[in-house]
């Protein structure tokens, strides 16, 4: 058994379970929830999803409870979109 085929057992076989890749993102908030309270409609914020993938789409929904926050003033969504997954690989070592 070579990489494909270990590669395509996670990502979905015989096609992807899903159609986008990635467990990054950053962007704005184009609606939320009723019960949301922390984020409002316009905030710029960045996440990651490392319990499946998808986040490389044009639109995403998440859990404001899960790994996402607000890109602070200055910060280009590709630095924060980077960041988030260099972050990740950091607490995974470090655990």
């Amino acid at each position: 058994m070579g990489k494909p085929f270990v590669y395509r057992f996670f990502t979905g076989f015989p096609t992807p379970k899903r159609s986008a890749t990635g467990c990054d993102f950053a962007g704005e908030i184009m609606a939320v929830g009723s019960d949301v309270t922390n984020f409002a409609v316009g905030d710029r914020v960045w996440g990651i999803d490392d319990k499946g993938a998808g986040s490389h789409a044009q639109y995403l929904t998440f859990p404001a409870d899960r790994a996402i926050s607000r890109i602070p003033p200055g910060i280009s969504y590709k630095l924060a979109a980077a960041s988030a997954e260099g972050a990740h690989y950091a607490l995974n070592f470090i655990r």
